[in-house]
């Protein structure tokens, strides 16, 4: 299931002017004039636009680009069989059924959410990647994470490293393994549930078997307590004639007992609590003391120039959890008072209790520790049923989790797979294009961050994208394959070898049925004779992309979905 881009429409309504570009399927070069004035003819425009449109956020230079207002972009593609339009402005986005533009059933969806924007192309391109949030939580990605090995911005070739949209900061540095796995067909949302699910049950274990301990505590101090032998019958018998008054205080004494364990149980929730939060703010502090030593962000690996802004803001989070923990303590003190109130209750009723014993047992020291022997063992009985409880919840954790790992580690062994058939493949290419500025070692994985020399960064670029994308055709041959649209990527490259093999490279790994579009300035069609190969010529000025004759056209071929 290929996705061929069949033409971009890029319009200015306040100026009336537009640029219209078609493309073939397969290759497509997008060049203009080797001379001077062969730069700024709006190559890289063309190509930004396109998965600018679907979704991504392209890294326009705003203040010149949008000179003339927010621009209007239309894309005409097609997956299988099906014609689609799609529309953007600014944050809005709306999809067509091509065949039926003409018709009350044309539009598909009209969204100005980003999420619900991912939501439907997940249904339209087979494929979703869910990465884990700043909150711990996974969620679907924004569509730009889709697109981001398909993609290369001129001003950002790095080897492993994304940076060729804006706004991909909406998770965290650690996101890079789990999107190229899910690019290549491991990670899904279903092995991230897992995971979740997996997290969760280890932390309610961790309480179960905490909570365990100090039941466990509290029936061997009641029954080292002790308990005597009591006639029930003969306790019946001497306390009839006064059973409203000893039903009332039994009543009480059962309250605050059940007071008194719940505050227990919370006391113990609440010294859980205040542990973990002591371990989050070390674990901030040492961030931000590693931080200060580096110089470097830990969410996005950028440098931080302002040492003394980032301090105050980090420090300014990290007293967010010492508020927190003033909280939980000013709880704990709350739920200390409430016992020591219930232990006092407890107190003054037994008194009351005792009160009655004496009259009505004439202080029988065997009937009296038989009254204290069965509150005991009421409290014995309850704190045993709670154990009881616990285990069985601690049983049914402990299975749960060892079917999670058996279905995880299935996971691992797809990566296994992946992970050899990506080096092995890497090596045999940078053999045949005699590529030495990068080296791929044994047991390197595709997730791996890789190193190259400096002057072989863009082939080395190049390469390491191809080869996860045909990593993905391999093992995730069920999502859309996506056009490769690479924006000059011999940018800055001083070496003239490697700036013909780039594009050897890239034309000989053309998606099967798929497309390519690429641009550079000054192409020599003759190096590539024996390529079918469709070059689109810009010969329009300096910054001057747009023109009245393109307008004229879109006003024709969308007007009804836009009044030109």
């Amino acid at each position: 299931m290929n996705l061929i881009v069949n033409s971009i429409s890029i319009i200015s309504a306040e100026s009336r002017e537009a640029k219209f570009q078609t493309f073939d399927k397969g290759i497509n070069v997008v060049t203009s004039s080797g001379i001077v004035g062969g730069n700024y003819a709006g190559k890289s425009s063309i190509l930004r636009s396109i998965f600018h449109t679907l979704g991504a956020d392209a890294k326009f230079n705003y203040s010149r680009w949008e000179s003339e207002g927010k621009y209007i972009y239309i894309l005409d593609f097609s997956v299988s069989d099906c014609n689609y339009i799609m529309l953007r402005r600014d944050s809005l986005f709306k999809l067509y059924d091509k065949d039926l533009l003409n018709s009350d059933k044309g539009l598909i969806f009209s969204i100005n959410n980003r999420d619900k924007l991912s939501e439907e192309l997940v249904k339209l391109f087979n494929q979703g990647i869910y990465l884990r949030g700043h909150d711990g939580n996974y969620k679907l990605s924004p569509p730009a994470f889709n697109y981001i090995l398909n993609y290369i911005e001129q001003k950002e070739i790095n080897l492993t490293e994304f940076r060729t949209f804006n706004n991909l900061s909406a998770f965290p540095a650690s996101y890079y393994s789990e999107l190229i796995y899910s690019h290549l067909g491991v990670g899904s949302d279903y092995e991230n549930e897992l995971k979740e699910k997996l997290r969760k049950s280890n932390l309610r274990r961790k309480v179960l078997e905490d909570r365990a301990k100090v039941l466990t505590e509290m029936s061997k101090e009641i029954t080292s307590k002790g308990s005597s032998i009591l006639n029930i019958e003969d306790l019946k018998l001497k306390i009839n004639q006064h059973e409203q008054r000893y039903k009332k205080v039994s009543n009480s004494l059962n309250k605050h007992r059940r007071a008194l364990m719940k505050a227990h149980n919370i006391r113990v929730e609440l010294e859980q609590l205040l542990k973990d939060l002591d371990l989050v703010i070390s674990d901030e502090k040492s961030v931000v003391r590693k931080v200060l030593k580096t110089h470097t962000c830990p969410y996005c690996d950028t440098t931080i120039s302002d040492d003394q802004s980032y301090y105050f803001h980090r420090v300014k989070h990290i007293d967010g959890y010492g508020i927190q923990r003033l909280s939980i303590e000013e709880q704990l003190a709350d739920v200390n008072r409430t016992i020591e109130l219930e232990n006092s209750h407890y107190a003054r009723i037994q008194l009351e209790a005792k009160a009655i014993e004496d009259e009505i047992f004439n202080s029988s020291k065997e009937v009296k520790d038989g009254l204290k022997a069965l509150g005991l063992k009421e409290i014995e009985s309850n704190i045993i049923n709670q154990i009881g409880e616990v285990q069985i919840e601690l049983d049914s954790i402990i299975e749960e989790t060892k079917e999670i790992s058996n279905n995880l580690k299935k996971f691992q062994k797809q990566r296994q797979e992946v992970d050899n058939f990506y080096s092995e493949e890497f090596n045999k290419l940078l053999l045949e294009y005699k590529i030495t500025g990068l080296s791929i070692k044994e047991g390197t994985k595709a997730s791996d961050k890789l190193g190259s020399d400096g002057t072989e960064t863009n082939i080395s670029t190049v390469a390491w994208l191809l080869m996860l994308l045909k990593t993905k055709y391999e093992f995730n041959p069920n999502s859309v394959i996506y056009p490769v649209i690479f924006d000059t990527p011999n940018n800055a490259d001083l070496d003239e070898t490697n700036k013909r093999e780039i594009f050897r490279l890239i034309f000989d790994h053309l998606p099967p049925n798929g497309q390519i579009i690429t641009s550079l300035v000054g192409f020599d069609q003759s190096s590539f004779s024996n390529i079918d190969l469709n070059v689109i010529v810009l010969s329009n000025p300096q910054y001057d992309l747009l023109n009245q004759e393109d307008y004229d056209v879109c006003a024709e071929l969308y007007k009804e979905v836009i009044k030109l």
